[in-house]
C-alpha cells in the first residue's frame, strides 16, 4: 500500500494533472487508509499526497480543474466534520490538522493574485476557512480540545488558529471579503480566554505561538472586553515569570552559545487551579524562550496602545479594574529595573531581527504620537490616557531612546540606516520618515535624551550627516528630497 501510494505521488508530481488529482480523491479510500492505519510512514506519505491534491492548479486544463475545485470542497467539508463530530484525539487529527495547515498556508500565498469572487471561491482554502468558521460542531471541538489537550498535540490546532488570523489580516485589505474577516475575527476571540491560557504550555512551540495569536488578535480586532481578559491573564503571566524565572535563566536565554531554539522550563506554582489540572498534585511546567518574551514585550505595548484608542465613555466603570491591573505590571517592571536594563533586554530581544526592531519602534512611536495629539488638542484626556503617559515614562521607553539606544548598540553605524531605508523587507522608511517629523516637533526631548544616552552628541550628528550624504548621491528607489531636508533641520538643530 505504502508503494502505491508513493508511485501515486511521484506521478501526481510528474504530471500535474487534476484529472488525475479527481480520480485519486474519489477513488481511494481515504476515510478508511488514515484512521485505520498506525504505520507512521504510510500516514505520512498519505497526507503527503492528499495536500498535492488539495493544493494543485493547474490553468492548462480548465475543465478538469473545475471539476476537481468542486471535488476537493466536498471533501473539505467532510474532513472538518470528521475532525469535529468526535472529541478523541488521535494521531490522524494532527495529520488532518497538518493538512489544513498546508491548505490555508496556500490560499494565503496566493490571495494577492485573486482579483475577483470565482478566484476565492474556487482556492480550497476559501472553502476551509468558511468551513470551519461556520460548521456547527467547531465551536465545541475546539473548547474541548484547548482545555483538555497540552504539549504537542496542541502544536497543530493553535497553528491552525494562526493561519485562520493570518487568512482574516489579509482578508481585511480587501473590501469585497472584510465581512469574512470580521466574521473570522469573531470566532477566534470567542476561544480568547482558551488561547491565553495555553501561554503556560509545558510545550514551548505552543506557549509562542499562542502568545502571537494574541498579539495579533489585539492587534487587527480589539474591543474593550477582550482587552481587560488578555491584561487579567498578562498580569497573572507576568507574576509567575516575576516568581519563578531566576536572572540566571534570562541571562542563558541571551548567551551567544545558545540558539533561538534554547528555552528554560520552570515551575508554575501560580496556576495549579488551571482547569487542565484539576485533581493533579503536582505543579505545571512552563516553557520560556526568547520568543516568549519578545512576544510578551509586544503584547504589553499593543495592550497600552489599543487602551489609548478606547474613549473614556467607553471604558466608564472599568477603569479602577484597569488601572489596577496596570498598576500591577508596573511595579514589576519597576522592581525589575532595579537589577536590569529595561532597554538593553529589549534590544537583546528585538535586535537580532530588522523586521522586529523596526517594528517595535514603529509600534511606540505611533502610540507616542496618539498620546500627543490627544494631550495637545484637548481630546481624550482620560485618566487612562494620562496613566498610559506615566506608565511609559515610568518604564523609561520612547521614541528617542528606543532609537538612540538601537543606534549605540550597533555602533552608530550609519551604513545600517542605508540598508534598511533600501530594503524592502521592514517598515524602516515609514518609520523615519515619521521619526524625524516627531523629533522635529519635539527637539528639547530629542537633545535631552542624546545628552543621556550618547557619550558624544557630535556621534549623532556625524551619523546622521553621513546619512544625509549618502542620501544625496543618488541611486535610491525613491525621491529621498524629504528625508534630506528632515535630516537637515535635525542637524541643526543638534549643533545649535
Amino acid at each position: 500500500m505504502t508503494d502505491n501510494i508513493s508511485h501515486s505521488l511521484y506521478a501526481l508530481n510528474s504530471s500535474q494533472s487534476p484529472s488525475l488529482a479527481l480520480r485519486l480523491l474519489n477513488d481511494s479510500p481515504w476515510e478508511r487508509i488514515l484512521p485505520n492505519d498506525d504505520d507512521p510512514f504510510k500516514l505520512y506519505m498519505t497526507t503527503r499526497l492528499l495536500q498535492q491534491i488539495m493544493t494543485l492548479n493547474n490553468t492548462n486544463e480548465t475543465t478538469a480543474q473545475q471539476e476537481l475545485c468542486r471535488a476537493r470542497q466536498l471533501w473539505i467539508s467532510q474532513l472538518v466534520e470528521t475532525i469535529t463530530k468526535h472529541h478523541q484525539w488521535t494521531p490522524v487529527t494532527g495529520l488532518y490538522l497538518d493538512l489544513c495547515h498546508i491548505i490555508i498556508k496556500d490560499y494565503r500565498k496566493h490571495i494577492d493574485d485573486m482579483d475577483d469572487d470565482n478566484n476565492h471561491e474556487n482556492h480550497i482554502g476559501y472553502t476551509l476557512l468558511l468551513t470551519w468558521l461556520y460548521n456547527e460542531n467547531v465551536f465545541g471541538w475546539m473548547q474541548y480540545i484547548l482545555n483538555t489537550r497540552q504539549g504537542i498535540d496542541l502544536v497543530p490546532v493553535v497553528i491552525l488558529l494562526m493561519d485562520i488570523s493570518k487568512a482574516c489580516k489579509m482578508l481585511m485589505e480587501r473590501s469585497d471579503k472584510n465581512n469574512v474577516a470580521q466574521e473570522g475575527w469573531i470566532w477566534i476571540s470567542r476561544h480568547l480566554n482558551q488561547i491565553c491560557a495555553l501561554w503556560l504550555d509545558p510545550h514551548v512551540t505552543v506557549a509562542r505561538r499562542s502568545l502571537a495569536l494574541v498579539g495579533m488578535i489585539l492587534r487587527y480586532y480589539k474591543n474593550l472586553e477582550m482587552i481587560q481578559t488578555v491584561l487579567s491573564f498578562f498580569v497573572m503571566y507576568t507574576k509567575a515569570l516575576h516568581q519563578r524565572f531566576t536572572r540566571e535563566q534570562l541571562y542563558a536565554l541571551f548567551d551567544s552559545e545558545h540558539t533561538e531554539f534554547f528555552y528554560s522550563t520552570i515551575d508554575d506554582q501560580t496556576y495549579e487551579k488551571d482547569q487542565r489540572d484539576v485533581g493533579k498534585n503536582e505543579h505545571k511546567k512552563i516553557a520560556v524562550d526568547r520568543e516568549c518574551l519578545k512576544q510578551t514585550t509586544q503584547i504589553f505595548f499593543v495592550i497600552l496602545d489599543a487602551l489609548v484608542d478606547i474613549s473614556s465613555d467607553d471604558i466608564g466603570d472599568k477603569d479602577k479594574a484597569l488601572s489596577h491591573q496596570l498598576q500591577e505590571l508596573v511595579d514589576y517592571s519597576t522592581l525589575y529595573q532595579e537589577t536590569e536594563n529595561i532597554l538593553e533586554i529589549l534590544f537583546e530581544l528585538h535586535g537580532n531581527n530588522d523586521e522586529d526592531a523596526v517594528n517595535l519602534q514603529l509600534d511606540m512611536l505611533s502610540m507616542h504620537e496618539k498620546l500627543n495629539n490627544n494631550f495637545e488638542h484637548n481630546k481624550a484626556q482620560s485618566s487612562m490616557t494620562i496613566r498610559i503617559k506615566h506608565i511609559l515614562d515610568t518604564i523609561g521607553i520612547a521614541p528617542n531612546q528606543l532609537f538612540l539606544f538601537f543606534c549605540r548598540r550597533t555602533g552608530m553605524d550609519h551604513s545600517l540606516l542605508i540598508d534598511l531605508l533600501l530594503s524592502n523587507e521592514t517598515e524602516f522608511l515609514l518609520f523615519f520618515v515619521r521619526y524625524l517629523k516627531y523629533v522635529e516637533q519635539y527637539p528639547q526631548d530629542f537633545i535631552r535624551e542624546c545628552n543621556l544616552l550618547v557619550d558624544d552628541q557630535e556621534e549623532v550628528v556625524d551619523m546622521l550627516r553621513s546619512v544625509m550624504i549618502v542620501l544625496h548621491s543618488g541611486g535610491f528607489p525613491y525621491n529621498p528630497t524629504y528625508l534630506i531636508n528632515r535630516l537637515a533641520k535635525i542637524i541643526n538643530i543638534l549643533e545649535k
